[in-house]
């Protein structure tokens, strides 16, 4: 599932690899495409955030007014010379709160994002809640850095100097993970944690509920990497676990059919 965000946007920097600067409606075509809904699931859409100097602000945000945005603003009030602005994001009706952030505002999100530019590759923030989420559940932001050269330049100092943004989805945890414990008929659940630790305060994935796990006092923790952050993942039989025949109990039958015989 992850590689499936990761390869949509990829398709994005592809788009703007073939063109000068990428419209608002040409975007929102590109995002219609992708059929987010059904095709990316748990995502809540598909963005772009352009890398904007403060000396640049100005003439920035009159561009995007005459790209059809005639009441974009960024926000909140500038904190830092350089801003990570969200201009294009798609589907607009569940995301128009994001419209405009300046996600450098926060740590967890201008940490992910710098890393992403300075390393070349994709970047995975810590869970945040987003903007456009009124349930205040805990999300994240997926980015890929953008260049003026096509593909990513060999050293830090051109990949600042050649940097233009990041194609970027915002996603909900819960969402992402939503499903993914149904297989074997439901006789594994799981939690996630965000950090390489069960810690109940970094929860993104809190399992099935509905599934009792009474009568099984063991469980299994691991861990896995994902952009750069480690997520910890504990797992549990569920009341529909079927336990594993006792390799022993063949070797009884066995050895019972040898002495009867």
């Amino acid at each position: 599932r992850f590689t499936l965000y990761e390869q949509a946007l990829r398709a994005g920097l592809g788009l703007f690899y073939a063109s000068e600067a990428v419209e608002r409606d040409e975007w929102t075509q590109f995002v219609k495409a992708l059929d987010v809904e059904r095709q990316l699931p748990g995502i809540n859409g598909v963005g772009f955030i352009d890398y904007v100097l403060a000396q640049n602000l100005d003439h920035y945000m009159e561009w995007v007014r005459n790209d059809g945005e005639i009441d974009f603003a960024v926000h909140p009030e500038p904190l830092y010379p350089d801003k990570f602005v969200i201009r294009l994001i798609e589907p607009i009706a569940i995301n128009k709160e994001a419209l405009g952030l300046d996600i450098g505002f926060e740590a967890h999100r201008r940490t992910a994002a710098e890393r992403a530019r300075d390393l070349g590759v994709s970047a995975l923030t810590e869970r945040i809640e987003l903007v456009q989420d009124n349930k205040k559940r805990k999300g994240f932001l997926l980015l890929l850095p953008l260049y003026h050269k096509k593909g990513v330049p060999d050293i830090l100092e051109e990949r600042r100097m050649h940097f233009k943004g990041w194609v970027y989805a915002p996603f909900i945890g819960e969402n992402f993970l939503k499903g993914l414990a149904f297989f074997g008929h439901n006789e594994v659940d799981f939690k996630v944690f965000d950090g390489s630790h069960v810690d109940q305060d970094a929860i993104i994935y809190n399992g099935n509920m509905e599934l009792n796990t009474k009568g099984f006092n063991y469980s299994k923790v691991t861990q896995i990497l994902i952009a750069g952050r480690q997520w910890t993942i504990e797992w549990w039989p569920t009341n529909k676990y079927t336990q594993p025949a006792n390799s022993n109990t063949s070797m009884y039958i066995l050895a019972t059919g040898w002495f009867v015989s």
